[in-house]
């Protein structure tokens, strides 16, 4: 992280320059006095945030699925609800606990090997100094090169500790506690669960019965996920690219809900 470091970027500003291909914005957004701290310098992304939009996306499928499919089966638009209610719910703690579990988990391995180079640092520089100037090579760097770049980064212990977990050990360091990550998926989940649950029964409770058709229902549910979700999108990750999102997002709740409605339908002629 680079919080307390003054840098000299205008992050916005370059990307749009780069969007444009104006070398001449590029050059001002670089030459901008801001904060590290401005949206976009903390790479990568608070991991709590990705958990929030994993869940949003989980939640609008799943729900999605789970009303075309009762529909499908021609149940009654209450045990509908109740049914999926229920199954958001049961499924919200299930992911919590996944998440509880799987970065738990991650942290713990994360901490175990940083302390176990660390030691190794003390122990036998030499030996991991080499380590690294053998992976410079590979990627392309010339060994006197290599030499001089990890011989400078390892007077500073904390600092090439870190540069061995990422590129010696491919383990990026959480930035975001075990807790914070499954709560954080366990709201995502139910909210955007509830969304698309909310536009069914609303359409079910309020229009006309000749609205009823589940082509109509379902395409307007995916509609309204498809929304929230970008504007989750939006908010959760800003700064990252977002022109393909919607229509990619619109189009698989929309199989998805296509889907689960029509296989009970299949089965139940084949059975027949």
């Amino acid at each position: 992280m680079t919080h307390g470091v003054r840098l000299r970027r205008n992050l916005e500003g370059a990307r749009d320059a780069f969007e444009n291909k104006d070398i001449s914005a590029m050059k001002q957004a670089h030459s901008a006095d801001l904060s590290c701290s401005e949206a976009g310098h903390e790479i990568p992304a608070k991991m709590f945030r990705m958990c929030a939009l994993w869940g949003a996306f989980e939640g609008s499928a799943i729900a999605t699925a789970i009303c075309a499919a009762l529909t499908g089966a021609d149940l009654e638009t209450s045990n509908v609800i109740t049914i999926t209610i229920s199954c958001i719910l049961t499924l919200s703690v299930a992911l919590f606990a996944r998440d509880f579990i799987r970065y738990r988990g991650e942290t713990r391995h994360y901490f175990r090997e940083r302390a176990r180079e660390s030691w190794e640092l003390k122990n036998f520089p030499e030996g991991e100094t080499q380590e690294m100037v053998e992976l410079y090579v590979c990627k392309g760097l010339k060994e006197e090169d290599a030499r001089s770049v990890i011989h400078t980064v390892a007077k500073y212990e904390e600092f090439f500790v870190d540069l061995m977990m990422q590129q010696e050990l491919q383990l990026p360091k959480l930035d975001s506690s075990p807790v914070q990550c499954a709560a954080s998926t366990w709201l995502g989940f139910v909210v955007f669960a509830s969304l698309p649950l909310g536009v069914f029964w609303a359409i079910c409770e309020f229009l006309a019965p000749a609205f009823h058709h589940p082509h109509y229902t379902f395409a307007a549910t995916t509609l309204v996920a498809t929304a929230a979700l970008y504007i989750a999108y939006a908010l959760l990750l800003p700064g990252r690219s977002r022109h393909s999102y919607p229509v990619l997002v619109f189009f698989s709740l929309l199989v998805t809900a296509y889907l689960a409605h029509e296989l009970p339908n299949r089965v139940r002629q084949h059975r027949l």
